[in-house]
């Protein structure tokens, strides 16, 4: 078979991913920001996902070719964490629907986007029909944090479906942070692993900055989906401890879909009614206008990790805490207590220390959050990260096509 010819600059790019925007989470967000920064960057880009119906449909969305898939939405139950946003493409054509599009579309290399849902298992078969070289970048950690039986059937089919299906069929593996890079070392024993970061489409010329110095009334913000993963208890029991113990003034804003009423209920049972808000979902803009008016960001998940939300929030100068340790973002330099505060999210007195502190001492509180700023213009936007992506892309084909070759 004739060898292809590599492309030496720019490359077709495939991004396929069940999370897309209009759905609100750190993936469609992600996938969304790089579709587009890469598209600026000359290459010929388009991302195939799920629609909201049986019908199939495909356009230009903010600039990007998008072709969404006939697809089904799954309930609302406790297994998936209570969130409601998971749409399955697992339907008769399209499978044949995705080769003809990468064939028309004369794609050099596809980017499966997130291992949770079914079209990260198509990514994988479709590769190795239509011979495309395909990257898997994987975002989360498959486990379900509070139902033990639950944990317990998904790790059993993380190490077993998920890994012989799905890992292996892949060319490379992209781990977001070195966490998931462990974790697909011990799960999956995946041969080739790269540890790249999220990065952030950010403009730091216009944006609205901290404008929070009028405001007396401590504002700790937190932004993420509310679930049994997400759930907020520690964070809701320091707020108590801050109101009732320092007799602090505080106002606590949860901001997120709710998938899960118990941390609803928790809050009513403690009389917070008046000082925790559960906002709901908003735009992205929105939330960012939200995080400018505020004095701290709680990021919060059951493992470590800095999710899309707290890199913003990191962006516009706030400092955050979060669950995690130097060195979890590949080699960007995270340092406790200077550009972020590293939080055990089981442990409701070290987060009211901690939150205490951010009261009491406001100079401090300003610098980490100018540090943290600066630390994500420097390491963390998509202009400083592409470069590098596009270089992994570039080995990761030529890597195919030499060991197709050597076949």
């Amino acid at each position: 078979m004739r060898k292809r010819t590599l492309p030496l600059c720019k490359m077709n790019i495939a991004y396929i991913t069940n999370f897309y925007p209009p759905i609100r989470t750190g993936t469609a967000y992600y996938v969304k920001d790089l579709a587009k920064k890469m598209a600026e960057r000359g290459h010929k880009i388009i991302v195939i996902t799920c629609f909201f119906n049986s019908r199939f449909s495909s356009g230009v969305e903010d600039g990007i070719k998008v072709f969404r898939l006939p697809s089904i939405k799954l309930p609302k139950i406790r297994f998936f964490l209570g969130f409601d946003k998971f749409y399955f493409a697992f339907l008769p054509g399209n499978f044949s629907k995705i080769i003809t599009i990468l064939q028309t579309e004369k794609v050099d290399l596809l980017h499966q986007c997130g291992h949770l849902l079914d079209l990260f298992y198509f990514s994988g078969r479709v590769g190795k029909f239509t011979k495309i070289p395909t990257l898997c970048s994987i975002h989360t950690i498959i486990h379900h944090p509070s139902n033990r039986f639950y944990d317990f059937v998904l790790k059993t089919l993380d190490k077993s479906i998920v890994r012989t299906f799905g890992v292996h069929k892949y060319n490379a593996i992209l781990a977001l942070d070195n966490e998931i890079r462990k974790y697909v070392q011990n799960y999956y024993e995946a041969n080739k692993i790269y540890c790249f970061p999220f990065g952030l489409n950010f403009d730091f010329s216009k944006s609205m900055g901290i404008q929070n110095n009028e405001i007396t009334t401590f504002q700790i913000t937190s932004v993420g989906h509310v679930t049994e993963m997400r759930n907020r208890y520690s964070l809701i029991e320091a707020v108590r401890k801050l109101v009732v113990e320092k007799g602090i003034k505080v106002h606590l804003s949860i901001i997120g879909k709710v998938c899960t009423d118990e941390p609803v209920r928790l809050v009513r049972k403690l009389g917070l009614s008046h000082v925790v808000e559960f906002v709901g979902e908003l735009p992205r803009a929105e939330v960012l206008r939200r995080l400018s008016k505020t004095h701290v960001e709680a990021h919060w998940i059951t493992n470590p990790g800095i999710g899309s939300a707290a890199l913003e929030a990191m962006a516009i100068g706030l400092p955050v805490m979060a669950y995690g340790y130097e060195g979890i973002l590949c080699d960007v330099p995270l340092k406790d207590g200077e550009n972020i505060i590293f939080i055990n999210p089981n442990d409701p007195d070290e987060i009211a220390d901690k939150l205490f502190c951010m009261w009491k001492y406001p100079d401090i509180r300003s610098q980490i959050g100018t540090n943290a700023r600066k630390l994500v213009e420097h390491c963390l936007t998509w202009e400083k990260l592409i470069s590098g992506l596009e270089r992994l892309y570039q080995k990761i084909l030529s890597d195919y096509w030499d060991t197709f070759d050597k076949g």
